[in-house]
């Protein structure tokens, strides 16, 4: 996942299950998967009050945070091209 820039907030690196190897026969390479359903847990972290006051004191003082997972999804045959989706 990756965040748009803003200084209010910022992302803490993600939080995995352990990958397990898998061999993509077609090209005889062993990469590190994560099957089935899983879940994935990132922290975002918000600015100090200090330092998020402009904004608490704008005329519309909401956070808007903006950004995109990218992800590739493969099968035992194909590896399709990486993707990213944004909300």
């Amino acid at each position: 996942m990756k965040l748009d820039p803003s200084p209010y907030a910022r992302l803490e690196a993600p939080q995995l299950p352990r990958p397990h190897p898998f061999e993509f026969k077609p090209l005889k390479e062993t990469v590190p998967v994560f099957g089935g359903g899983f879940r994935m847990n990132q922290d975002v972290i918000l600015a100090l009050r200090d330092e998020i006051a402009p904004l608490l004191g704008s005329p519309d003082p909401r956070l808007v945070l903006k950004g995109v997972v990218e992800y590739q999804v493969c099968s035992d045959t194909v590896c399709h091209p990486p993707g990213s989706r944004s909300p």
